[in-house]
């Protein structure tokens, strides 16, 4: 479909769906993005924002990954066959997380390891071979505002967010650690935290393409200089969890 025909079929869905302003678009990938319609609820923005809080990624660049599934490694100081300090030590929280696996080999020395991916630590977007991407694991408190920008029409949503006890963040204190730096600790308390979202369709799936009427609520962020959407559906989100002392 030629691009301008694209951009009035997505007006037209804009209209469709009750009183959202003009649409952003990105022509160039896989999103159709509108505002949403004033008669989005509530409860369902609520929702929205704890499913992007909870899948929310925390990324980290972490080099002695390159050494998973290499052939075992000497940890040794003294040996100085591993050029990544505290190497072992960063691995094995992925490894008690259950993203890898970690084999002695005793006959070859006392800090010879070998590090492999598990089941779960088989997705790269995940497990990467130069850093790691986890899941925030947060969960919504409240949302203590709903706006709509006066110049795109997205809501700017703030909220306040918790720890799951049963998060990886909370049973794993080291993997804080690992991404905050040594003097990083969970917040005590609620968080504040903000989105700005849009209704949002993957392109073949549009509502003209048949399917259900109403897309998902994402913080898509645009580029106004590129004219394209970053940064995924978690693009527009802003989630602190960590304090360093």
């Amino acid at each position: 479909m030629p691009i301008g025909s694209l951009k009035r079929c997505v007006f037209a869905a804009c209209v469709a769906l009750a009183g959202c302003t003009t649409p952003l678009v990105d022509d160039g990938t896989d999103f159709i993005a509108v505002t949403p319609a004033p008669s989005t609820t509530r409860a369902e923005i609520a929702s929205a924002i704890q499913d992007l809080i909870k899948t929310y990624p925390v990324c980290y660049p972490l080099r002695a990954l390159r050494l998973v599934g290499q052939r075992a490694a000497n940890f040794d100081p003294n040996a100085g066959k591993v050029r990544y300090d505290d190497a072992e030590a960063d691995l094995d929280v992925l490894v008690r997380l259950g993203y890898l696996t970690k084999t002695a080999f005793p006959e070859l020395g006392e800090h010879v390891f070998k590090y492999d991916r598990t089941e779960r630590g088989q997705d790269e977007d995940i497990i990467g071979t130069s850093g790691f991407c986890l899941p925030a694991e947060r969960v919504l408190v409240s949302v203590t505002s709903i706006e709509r920008e006066m110049d795109s029409g997205r809501l700017a949503v703030k909220f306040t967010h918790a720890a799951d006890p049963n998060s990886m963040w909370v049973q794993e204190p080291a993997l804080i650690k690992l991404v905050g730096g040594n003097r990083a600790v969970l917040l005590s308390g609620p968080a504040e935290g903000s989105a700005r979202l849009s209704r949002v369709w993957i392109r073949s799936e549009h509502p003209l393409n048949g399917a259900p009427d109403s897309g998902a609520l994402w913080a898509l962020s645009w580029d106004a200089v590129h004219h394209r959407y970053e940064g995924g559906r978690w693009g527009g989100v802003y989630l602190r969890f960590w304090e360093v002392n």
